[in-house]
Parts: C-alpha cells; structure tokens; sequence
C-alpha cells in the first residue's frame, strides 16, 4: 500500500480547529439549497452548460449550448475554468449542482486553513524554532492566525453574498502560493498543479496576485539565481499548461462586449473612504458607483485590531532599538529578520489598502491597467494571509494574558457576527432547471459577441429560419454545438440558424465550408446565403481558430513533456 508523506506535519488538534472553522463560515452550505448571491445562481448555470459542452464533444468546453435561451454564450472562452472543470467529475455521478457546489467550496476552505499554518510554519522556520524551546512557536499562536484568516469579512461576503466559487477556491490557494515562494521551490508535480490552478481559478485574482507574489519572492529571496531559476522553470511550465484558457481568452477578448465594458472604466468610482475599510457590519447589499454602498468593505474588526497593534507594536520596537534597549523578551526574536519581515508585511498591508481609497484617485486615472480589477475593494483578497503573519507576531510579542484574552474575545465576537448571519434567502433547484438556464451567467452580459444584437431570444427553435426566399428544412440533429438538417430550396434565400454568430462556428454546405454573413436583419446571429437547390447542411462549433489551435496544441505538449520528465526523474529517483 502507497503511504502519502506530507511535506510537514499537522496535529490532530490543528485539523479540528481548521474543521471547526471551515465549518462555523461555511455553515450556510448546511441545508437544502445555496444562499441567494450575486453569482451563485451563475456558477451552477455555468456547471450545467459545462457539462453539456463536454458531452456535445467540445473539448475544452468555450461555448455555453443553452445559455441565453439557447442562443448559445461564449462564457467558457473568457471565464475562469477550473471550478467547472472540477464540477465534471460530480456531474458525471449526477451529483446535483447545488451540492457540487457546496463540496468545491467546502474543500477549498479546508485547503486554505492547511496553507495558512503551512505559511506560518515556513514564515517562522517551525522546525528549527521546536529546537530552540525558548523561542517555540506557540500553538495558540497559529490558532489565533487561522481565526484571524477564516473571520475576514471578505471571505463572509464571499460565501454569504458575492457566491463566487472561483474566488473562493482562489482565497484556499493564495496561502499556498504565498508559502510557494516564500520557501525553496521544488519542481515537482505538486508546485505545478498548484501553479497552473492558480492561472485557471479566477482571471483577476491570477493577474493581480502574480505582482504581489513576485515582491514577496524578491524580498525574500534576494539575488538568488538557483531560486529564480526554478521559479522562472514553474511559472513558463504552469503559464504553457494554462495556455489553452489565456491564448484565446485574450486574443478573442475583441470579439466580445468585455473588451469595452462601462465596469472596467468605471473602477476609480467604486473607491472607498477611510471608514469603510475600517468600520462596516455584514449585510446582503451591492458595491454601487459613487460613495454610498450598502455592502460593507471593511476589513473585520479583529484585523484591524491586529493592525493597529502591529503598527504600536513595531514603533515601540524602533524606539526601543534606538535606546538600545531591545532584548529578546522585549522583540520576542533575536534575530533582525523578524523586525525586518514585521515592517515588510505591515507595508504591504498599508498599500495595499492605500491603493482602495479615494485618496488613491490619481494612480487609477495614471495607471490604467489597474482598472481591469473593476472593483479596487478586490486588493482586499491579498491581505488576510499578511494580517495572520502579522498576528502571530503579534501574540508571540504579547507578555499580557490580559491582551491575548481581549483579542480572543474580539475574535468570538466576529466570528458569532457570521454565525448569526442570514442569507437573504435560499436557492434550491433540480439539475433540470440549471440545465435550461435561460439567462447569461455574466452580470452585464459581457461576454456577448460584439455583433449579437437580437432582442427576440424567445423566439428560439431548433431548426433555421429562411427568409428572402422559400424553402423547407427537415432536421436530422440539433444540439447547442452542432446542427445537421436537409434543405429544400425554391428560391434563393438567406440562412438564419437560432445562435450567436461567434468565431469557430463553421457551416458546410454539401461537405463545402460557405461564409457566413451579416445585416441589420440578421442582427449578428448565424447565417448564410444559398441558391435554390437540395443541400445538406452541417453546422459545427469547432476549435478552429488561431489562437485557440495554438494555445490547445501548447497546453497538450507542455503536458506530455511534463509527464515525460516527472517519469523519468522518479525513475531515476527509485534507481539512484
């Protein structure tokens, strides 16, 4: 029998308190049905057309089949993928959507309590603290960071109002990639997948997580070439394996409204003041333009507690340094990297919620990339993991039992706040009614092909429409991916098939490939010009594109090459 070595150890107490935790936020998933969220009902459309995608044969899946009334939706080419490439295997077992859900984030949750004590054992050197019994990293320590990254609010507004499962699969990772490069990189099979998960969980955690990351392993890691080189190895290996989602997401991103999107120019009106960061209750709400939001941004009132104490924490230090009156007792470290690593994670934590505020305003309209984020309140993804750091340097500092008691208390007391917090009310649907979501899965329909200016979506049949002339169809297939009918026509006439006119569709025409065409009438869906005449007709959404060739064949080499080395490395490994 195979035995699993984890690369550290985790106590039997440290997985009940991860458990307990994991469960205490993610109650609400505890009953019939999901809280009603902004995007809950979204992601389990997009589970339903995920499947139906892959089982219509394309693989990868791009386009939603019965999105939009059927009209197809090309969703899946701009969209995160790896939630719903996670969610086959339970669609396979007709496992309902709502519970795969349910599952995934669960699961992710778990995972995201493991690296945070996995990024505190690598942040402190546990192993090499245990020798040194003065200086043991406390238990109650490591406890307290995991209250404090489990009660952010961002992560209640996650679960309990945005229902996004790509960011919360994204919020379980980030300790993980912060651990990745904060400790010696390995390239093995591990680092990889984690790499390339990172790519494919969630387009604008990816993006913007990825500078952060690279400060960090600057900071850390210094002028070290063998570390940059392994890092440099994981980041093109996991970029080329994720190559098959970001080719096309981005060379095809001009085909599609979410190139021109009002919400991406929008971003510098969703700043926010000094007091939304630092006060705000949980409340079901939306971030709207301008100053008045009825959803709170703030950053949890035990984190800002541990900021604030960082920060008095930190400037007694340097007083005390400069009297030269600093001891072990007084640092709780005799070393300089604790006070060095202290000011680097408060400065990252101050940035990174300077950049959200109004005051930030001129850097939004200098700095037009940063609009991609939509909302600058998302940088407050980053800072959870940073504030644990913080808050077991803050606990092993403190002398006073009193203090510890105190912020024990102040942590209860947010986490009873998400105990206590209803949802506004329940969704509960059989697989069925997700399968025949007639809507979008996007909130402004972003991803609806440039030319697609068909209102009538209600109209949709499965079978063409003539018009300019007369004739007859007979169907011989019809599904979201591919139509095969015969055609009888009397006179000339235009084509007109029920979808989006969106690239890789091709059309053959007794085993010809025609163009397709485009007018005020057609309105951007489907269609084709024939003479009178006997056809047979066969639509297909195909892959056939060039971006999309390139990225899949990329994405299927990189991962043969992966395969290959990994075998003959542990081949090696076994002989040697």
């Amino acid at each position: 029998m195979f035995k699993i070595n984890l690369p550290f150890k985790l106590s039997k107490m440290m997985l009940l308190v991860i458990c307990l935790l994991a469960l205490i936020v993610g109650r609400s998933y505890f009953h019939a049905g999901l809280p009603q969220t902004h995007d809950g009902n979204n992601h389990l459309a997009r589970f339903a057309n995920y499947k139906i995608a892959f089982k219509e044969g394309q693989i990868p899946p791009r386009l939603a089949p019965n999105l939009m009334n059927h009209y197809t939706y090309p969703v899946f080419n701009y969209n995160y993928p790896l939630a719903n490439l996670l969610s086959l295997p339970f669609s396979a077992l007709k496992i309902p959507y709502e519970t795969t859900f349910k599952l995934i984030a669960l699961a992710f949750l778990f995972l995201g309590g493991v690296g945070v004590v996995r990024l505190i054992e690598s942040v402190f050197a546990y192993q090499k603290l245990l020798k040194q019994k003065n200086q043991a990293l406390s238990q109650w320590s490591i406890i307290f960071g995991l209250g404090i990254y489990y009660s952010a609010v961002y992560l209640s507004n996650l679960i309990l109002i945005r229902g996004n499962i790509g960011e919360i699969m994204a919020y379980g990772l980030w300790p993980w990639m912060l651990t990745s490069v904060l400790s010696q990189p390995k390239f093995n099979l591990s680092n990889i997948c984690l790499w390339t998960s990172w790519w494919l969980v969630h387009n604008i955690m990816a993006v913007f997580g990825w500078p952060i990351l690279i400060l960090v392993a600057i900071l850390k890691h210094g002028r070290q070439l063998i570390v940059w080189k392994k890092f440099l190895a994981l980041g093109l290996v996991s970029l080329l394996l994720s190559l098959w989602f970001w080719l096309p997401a981005l060379a095809e991103l001009n085909l599609v409204s979410a190139g021109h999107s009002q919400i991406v120019s929008d971003a510098p009106k969703h700043l926010l003041s000094l007091g939304q960061v630092f006060f705000g209750t949980t409340q079901f709400g939306f971030s709207r333009v301008g100053g008045v939001d009825d959803l709170s941004f703030s950053l949890g009132t035990i984190q800002v507690v541990v900021l604030v104490l960082s920060l008095a924490g930190l400037i007694n230090l340097t007083f005390a340094k400069l009297k030269g009156l600093s001891s072990s007792r007084q640092t709780n470290s005799k070393c300089p990297k604790t006070a060095v690593a202290w000011q680097i994670l408060l400065a990252l934590c101050i940035a990174l919620i300077f950049v959200q505020l109004t005051t930030s305003q001129h850097l939004w309209s200098l700095i037009k990339p940063w609009q991609l984020i939509q909302f600058p309140w998302r940088l407050s993804f980053f800072i959870p993991p940073f504030v644990v750091i913080l808050a077991v340097f803050v606990w092993q500092a403190i002398n006073s039992k009193w203090l510890k008691m105190f912020l024990v208390l102040v942590l209860i007391y947010q986490l009873l706040g998400i105990v206590n917090f209803k949802p506004e009310s329940i969704v509960h649907q059989p697989n069925s009614y997700w399968d025949a979501f007639p809507e979008s899965s996007t909130t402004s329909n972003e991803d609806k092909p440039l030319g697609f200016k068909y209102l009538l979506i209600a109209d949709w049949q499965p079978a063409p429409f003539i018009t300019g002339g007369e004739g007859q169809a007979t169907i011989r297939f019809w599904n979201g991916t591919r139509h095969s009918y015969q055609l009888g026509l009397v006179t000339d006439a235009t084509i007109i098939e029920p979808v989006m006119m969106f690239a890789g569709w091709q059309t053959r025409v007794n085993g010809q490939l025609i163009e397709h065409v485009d007018s005020d009438d057609i309105q951007g869906r489907l269609a084709f010009k024939l003479p009178s005449g006997e056809y047979q007709v066969e639509t297909r959404f195909t892959q056939q594109t060039p971006a999309r060739i390139t990225g899949n064949t990329i994405s299927l080499l990189t991962a043969l090459g992966v395969l290959i080395y990994l075998t003959f490395k542990t081949d090696a490994t076994f002989s040697s």
